[in-house]
């Protein structure tokens, strides 16, 4: 099978494992705001936060390094998997040791216990590192699909569920995460099992340490300055100020979390292969991030338009307080995308440290920001925060600029597309507006504008398609057309299309 039938064939499996999971989140988001408590969101989000940023560390890069080399062997799979377990293992004793330290700092309303548990997680995560990079790297998407539906029916559907419907609160949440990551461990070293022998060897060692480290400054500094707001914010605020705020981000997040990650292995694993080939990875960069953000555009106007009827469908009534940050959080779902996709160029290219310099100007600019707004309220600590993420957007895109050789103005171009599109489609939720028409029932009225919003893009698709301009246009048609049904609605459209050839 050639390059490009496993990387279509590994897309269509990458984005029904993410959809499945979108699902599984959606409805637990659904089903745990109506029956978890603010203040219970508040501690999982600073847990998690921790745990998030500890991380970081036990993965150290291994498992993308293997998916970035050229040629792997046992090897790189040998220490990169004693190494990930032995980090795992040395953190969670870091956790536990300070666990009384960090419930102290918030005033103990994160219980200890909480933190000692969740920290197993460093230790589930750690074993199934080297597994998750072999399976992306031989596009076992299938297999990831499998796992992904498997681990969060039992996870997130089951135990998560049953504990919140028992009145457990804040152990609902991290015993779905923990359940989840163990299930998805074992299924995946099922799929890509891989010797554990304990053989090492300098050249390969220093290799994976190599990018390791330069990809770890990159997901620390990252880490830190995408979690600072929320660890101040739980340090000044009460705690269900903290879970209002988390849970609007966590819905402005999802464009990063679902249909980012939907295409970034599959991206990742095909610029890697091409990395030597300019031409090649500038197309897949350009056109990957005019794609993402002409989707991403109808969400984030969502959000801006009518935050009440999304938090009132996700979260239900009792959190409609998030309704103005959700909206300030709708322009962050557009830089955090250009964000992620230049960072999938960067690991790529192995451009880490420069990608570095610039998380670390992020984090402080982000800090600062936070720091001067701390006494004012959380719409404009959500207001300094995004602003903080659009600097970085632009800030990476110039980056991207300098990787792929061509001038800035030349992305900007690129994502030309998106800004008609956001302005069809802002455009008509003015006049959606306007005729108060949002009053109808919350779920019925986001379908009705998800279908508007699908109909503004594929009227353009067919009848203007300049407005995506002919690279995007070619680019849609060439990566569509062996995959069932999309091809079969494409010659089926055909005959109506302006650039059919």
């Amino acid at each position: 099978m050639s390059l490009k039938q496993k990387a279509i064939n590994g897309m269509q499996w990458q984005v029904s494992a993410i959809a499945i999971q979108a699902i599984f989140s959606l409805t637990s988001l659904a089903v745990f705001g109506r029956l978890i408590s603010q203040d219970a969101f508040g501690q999982f989000a600073i847990i998690n936060v921790l745990m998030l940023f500890i991380v970081s560390f036990t993965e150290f890069g291994f498992g993308a390094c293997i998916v970035q080399l050229k040629e792997y062997n046992k090897f790189h799979i040998h220490f990169a998997f004693y190494a990930s377990l032995i980090l795992g293992v040395v953190t969670f004793g870091i956790m536990c040791l300070f666990a009384g330290w960090i419930s102290h700092f918030y005033d103990d309303k994160i219980p200890l216990i909480c933190i000692q548990v969740i920290s197993v997680n460093l230790i589930i995560k750690s074993l199934g590192v080297v597994s998750n990079a072999l399976m992306i790297r031989r596009f076992q998407f299938k297999q990831l699909f499998i796992s992904v539906l498997v681990s969060n029916i039992i996870g997130t559907l089951g135990l998560g569920i049953y504990l919140a419907l028992n009145g457990y609160e804040v152990w609902a949440l991290i015993f779905a995460l923990l359940s989840v990551g163990l299930i998805q461990v074992i299924l995946n070293f099922f799929f890509a099992p891989h010797s554990v022998l304990p053989i090492f060897s300098k050249k390969e060692t220093k290799e994976v340490v190599e990018y390791g480290t330069g990809l770890t400054s990159v997901r620390v500094i990252s880490q830190i300055a995408n979690s600072m707001d929320k660890l101040i914010i739980g340090k000044y605020f009460p705690m269900a100020s903290l879970g209002l705020y988390e849970q609007a981000f966590k819905i402005a997040n999802l464009p990063k979390v679902y249909i980012a990650r939907s295409i970034d292995g599959v991206l990742f694993s095909i610029m890697s292969r091409v990395q030597d080939n300019f031409d090649k990875q500038r197309s897949l960069y350009l056109n990957s991030l005019s794609l993402v953000g002409i989707i991403t555009a109808s969400f984030a106007m969502t959000l801006l338009f009518f935050p009440s009827q999304v938090i009132e469908v996700l979260l239900g009534n009792n959190w409609l307080e998030a309704a103005p940050l959700l909206q300030i959080f709708g322009a962050y779902s557009f830089c955090v995308i250009y964000i992620r996709f230049t960072d999938t160029l960067v690991r790529a290219q192995n451009k880490l440290w420069g990608s570095t310099v610039i998380k670390i100007i992020f984090a402080f600019i982000k800090v600062i920001l936070i720091i001067l707004f701390i006494k004012t309220n959380l719409f404009w600590l959500a207001a300094v925060a995004t602003l903080a993420y659009f600097i970085h957007a632009i800030l990476m895109l110039w980056y991207a600029s300098k990787i792929v050789e061509i001038k800035l103005v030349a992305i900007l171009k690129a994502i030309k597309p998106v800004v008609w599109l956001t302005i069809f489609i802002c455009f008509k939720n003015v006049l959606l507006w306007s005729l108060d028409i949002h009053q109808i029932h919350a779920f019925i009225f986001l379908l009705f504008i998800f279908i508007l919003d699908a109909a503004i893009i594929l009227s353009c698709y067919i009848k203007r398609p300049e407005v995506f301009g002919k690279d995007l246009f070619g680019f849609i048609k060439e990566t569509t057309k062996e995959i069932p049904f999309i091809d079969q609605f494409q010659k089926k459209l055909d005959p109506y299309m302006k650039w059919s050839e």
